[in-house]
């Protein structure tokens, strides 16, 4: 799989849906989701699902993080950037996906990288939320020295997955 595909996915998840659409020059994705004859959300996990069983799943898993820590700036006039609320929904979302495929090899990863990226735990607290809990809690013990300076929103989140596991203790 070429990382080229992996970002043609997510500008199709995340671009607007303008007058080239309505004219029918949109992509596939965007037809069908323009149609709306199915629940929007379904259409985009299924997109997802297809795409992570299409390709080997260890280099997307990698190319996602490396999309997730550095957007592509240089990438379909940055659209990463212009439509930034969105991409990430799109990122985080194909990541969830691909730690219910593989939970320990995704999960490492995430501890990894935020071990290695500190400026972005804000971010990655955003992340962990598109988790299953049973992925996202092991997850925040681990780094549970880790989390400084969150604001309420990110402290929402971490404890949100903690309220699933009451008896535990709290990072």
């Amino acid at each position: 799989m070429s990382k080229q595909k992996l970002l043609e996915l997510l500008a199709d998840l995340t671009c607007p849906m303008d007058p080239f659409v309505f004219a029918g020059f949109g992509s596939k994705y965007q037809e069908e989701y323009f149609a709306q004859e199915l629940d929007v959300f379904d259409i985009e996990e299924r997109y997802i699902e297809t795409f992570l069983n299409s390709f080997d799943l260890d280099e997307t898993v990698s190319d996602l993080f490396s999309i997730f820590i550095t957007k592509p700036t240089d990438f379909y006039e940055n659209l990463a950037t212009r439509r930034a609320e969105d991409w990430d929904h799109s990122v985080n979302l194909m990541i969830s996906k691909a730690a219910e495929k593989k939970p320990p090899m995704v999960s490492a990863l995430i501890v990894r990288s935020i071990r290695q990226n500190p400026h972005l735990q804000k971010k990655f607290v955003e992340m962990i939320g598109y988790l299953d809990v049973k992925i996202s809690y092991p997850i925040t013990l681990d780094l549970e020295s880790f989390w400084k300076d969150l604001d309420r929103e990110q402290i929402e989140i971490l404890d949100f997955i903690r309220s699933e596991f009451p008896n535990s203790s709290k990072p």
